[in-house]
């Protein structure tokens, strides 16, 4: 197999694409499908996924990898499962066993994959409740499926509206955002992640690049591509860890 030495990591840092564009505030892509990579699957055909030294997805397959794990979640996990300890082991085998027939994986990589599909799931679920609660006053269109997602069973999506409407869900919504306000420092990327993002500055050096700083790749993350930050709380934190990590260098001399 086609990979490097390095053993996968258990947590796969992209994030999951195919996000219904209601969610966000840019208009997005709608589901994704990615007819190629199934083409592909029943010619016989299987993308290497390559890792980095991290054991992390990486390379050029790196993003279709992302996505596809992402119509894993959406399509093969029932939506009566909201939460990943819902999904049965065999459910978690057939999943495993799709991915491998459909990518070159190291073996190595399983839980971690299951992770990543784990976390597509979280986040699909998220999305799916965002669009409930935007329309809440509005029962025609909750009425049916998102049309991004035509593919939800009927049956399942009245049940799992019905679930998120309910005042115990709601008190648990209210404490989960309250939560979500503490973290100030949101990164700006999406699919990418620490992997890709660490691959693109490496490789604006000659020199082979190991790894990169993490406190470099913190500051990364959370610029816009004219190296601004989104907020002054993220751009003071981010000189904070620049003069926190020149203390740390200067210390070592």
């Amino acid at each position: 197999m086609d990979s490097d030495d390095n053993h996968p990591s258990n947590e796969d840092n992209t994030t999951p694409s195919s996000i219904d564009p209601k969610c966000k505030k840019r208009k997005g892509r709608g589901a994704t499908t990615l007819p190629n990579v199934i083409k592909d699957r029943s010619s016989g055909m299987r993308k290497v996924i390559k890792y980095d030294h991290m054991g992390r997805p990486t390379g050029t397959n790196r993003a279709k990898f992302a996505s596809y794990l992402g119509v894993l979640a959406h399509t093969m996990i029932p939506l009566s499962h909201t939460y990943w300890s819902e999904v049965t082991d065999d459910v978690k085998e057939r999943l495993w066993e799709t991915v491998s027939a459909t990518f070159d994986v190291d073996l190595r990589s399983k839980k971690g994959i299951l992770s990543s599909i784990a976390t597509c799931l979280r986040t699909f679920r998220k999305c799916l409740t965002k669009h409930i609660y935007a329309n809440k006053s509005n029962p025609i269109i909750l009425s049916k499926p998102p049309e991004a997602y035509s593919f939800l069973e009927q049956k399942e999506w009245d049940s799992f509206v019905k679930r998120k409407l309910t005042k115990e869900f709601e008190e648990f919504r209210g404490v989960q955002q309250g939560r979500r306000k503490h973290n100030l420092y949101d990164h700006r990327f999406s699919r990418k992640g620490y992997s890709r993002l660490e691959e693109e500055i490496a490789n604006k050096f000659e020199e082979a690049v190991v790894s990169v700083d993490r406190s470099v790749l913190w500051k990364k993350a959370r610029q816009n591509k004219n190296g601004e930050y989104g907020d002054i709380k993220t751009k003071e934190k981010a000189v904070e860890i620049v003069r926190k990590t020149m203390s740390h260098y200067l210390l070592m001399f």
